[in-house]
């Protein structure tokens, strides 16, 4: 199956997805002494934010992109793209170069910083200096 028929085919379960998905914090026990019940509400937790993080990623994905161009460290030493700066913790999608194994893909990461400067999250021996990325 083509990538953009099966993301059609997950963008159709996006709806029920927000009508199933409740709050962790809302789930109640009605037997709290029942360890089945205990169980039960654990795993429910988990589910719940697996579908909210489900619904964050296709709400994400479906969005327009606004900016893409060339991630370039700005005079105060933060890296910045077309004019938006960029500090610990902000999300972005970078495009990791092809190597030998696969061809280049976009990826939704974030940037972090240390004492040996700023790196992504998941990619820290990957140079950010002008990486190809963009924002949604």
């Amino acid at each position: 199956m083509h990538t953009n028929e099966l993301f059609d085919r997950v963008l159709s379960l996006r709806s029920a997805l927000k009508r199933t998905y409740v709050d962790p914090e809302e789930i109640e026990i009605e037997n709290p002494n029942d360890p089945d019940e205990e169980g039960l509400c654990y795993i429910l937790c988990e589910i719940m934010e697996d579908i909210r993080n489900i619904i964050e990623n296709i709400d994400y994905h479906s969005s327009p992109i606004v900016t893409e161009g060339v991630l370039r460290k700005n005079e105060i030493g933060r890296y910045e793209l077309n004019g938006r700066e960029f500090t610990c913790g902000r999300c972005l999608e970078v495009l990791i170069p092809a190597s030998d194994y696969r061809p280049a893909y976009w990826t939704y990461c974030r940037i972090e910083g240390n004492e040996h400067g700023y790196f992504l999250v998941g990619y820290p021996n990957l140079s950010i200096d002008g990486l190809r990325a963009r924002l949604r």
